[in-house]
């Protein structure tokens, strides 16, 4: 920050009178921080972005090189599901035609924009938002990486039900609720409207929310396998709708001893731990296991151990995804009695 500063007041010493500060005011306002003790916060980076303004370090950067930093969607590719966002089966075209790699990057930049989609759109919009969940991966792919980008898809989410008159916003809550496919896509949906998210305030009443995560509790509870064996971030959504009792003896959802949803949970319980020593540029990976919260789901651990044990014995001759190995190798350690040092 006083580097920044220092380059501000080097502009306005080295330009004539009132130049420096129009040239920060109008092509680069951020810097008025420094001169004004003016803050712009995350709608301005937005509006500079949508508007292509060089006050924007990306469309400054290009408009200098012409190139696009890795991940940045084509303008086209925004433009496109901005314009489409009126019909239900355009805009989900327009979705699915962008690539995943720039997935992120667009919905981030559409953020800007929903203040202009029509208000009897928004359940439609919601709803195709959150069925985009799937395609983000779980898991982070480096040190410095987040896992997941499912707020890109939620902040545009919770911009348009904030939209919502109040007194209509259980209605709307409730018809995107029933049109959303993925139970994860649900429970992110509760939490992020009702009464979980209280650092923004709720959107939708107690006493929905209340009634909506009973029911997606019933639904996990009895989901069969094959309603269960693809759902993102499976563990989570089932250790965060029921109140999962892990001296019970008795698996908290009927699937849970099916090799589909076993390996599934198994894959949603692995993340790694990264770490490097200061001044290398080594990166040393430890991979962790949500071994309480797999217990728990399967109300002990020799409930576990023969639900794994079953998924073993399935698996004779098939190809078997590099996290789920990676689940299973980390299974057999844990059932050693062995654990991470930090914990």
């Amino acid at each position: 920050m006083d580097a920044d500063a220092e380059v501000v007041t080097t502009l306005r010493e080295k330009l004539p009178d009132g130049v420096g500060m129009a040239l920060i005011r109008y092509l680069f306002p951020a810097a008025q921080a420094h001169t004004e003790d003016m803050w712009h916060g995350n709608d301005s980076l937005q509006e500079w972005r949508r508007d292509r303004r060089v006050a924007h370090s990306t469309v400054l950067k290009y408009y200098l090189h012409r190139e696009l930093p890795s991940g940045t969607a084509p303008t086209s590719e925004v433009d496109s599901i901005v314009y489409s966002s009126g019909d239900d089966q355009a805009f989900r075209d327009a979705l699915a035609a962008i690539p995943d790699v720039h997935l992120e990057d667009a919905l981030d930049r559409f953020l800007s924009h929903v203040d202009v989609i029509d208000s009897s759109r928004i359940p439609s919009v919601v709803v195709a938002l959150l069925d985009l969940l799937p395609r983000f991966r779980e898991e982070a792919s480096g040190m410095y990486d987040i896992a997941g980008r499912d707020y890109t898809a939620l902040r545009p989410s919770r911009k348009l039900m904030q939209r919502v008159n109040p007194a209509n916003a259980d209605s709307v809550a409730r018809i995107v609720y029933q049109d959303t496919r993925s139970a994860y896509a649900r429970l992110r949906f509760l939490s992020l409207f009702g009464e979980r998210n209280s650092s923004e305030g709720r959107i939708i009443s107690a006493e929905l929310e209340t009634e909506l995560r009973a029911d997606l509790r019933e639904f996990l509870k009895s989901a069969p396998a094959e309603a269960l064996s693809t759902e993102r971030d499976l563990l989570r959504t089932v250790v965060q709708t029921i109140d999962c009792d892990a001296s019970s003896g008795e698996a908290a959802i009927s699937s849970a001893n099916s090799s589909e949803v076993t390996a599934r949970l198994l894959e949603t319980a692995i993340s790694s731990s990264r770490s490097n020593v200061l001044g290398s540029v080594v990166v040393n990976s430890q991979d962790r296991l949500a071994w309480d919260a797999l217990i728990s789901v399967y109300g002990g651990e020799s409930m576990l151990s023969f639900a794994v044990q079953r998924l073993k014995d399935s698996m004779t001759d098939q190809e078997i995804s590099p996290r789920l190995q990676r689940a299973i190798a980390a299974f057999d350690l844990y059932a050693t009695g062995w654990r991470p040092s930090d914990l």
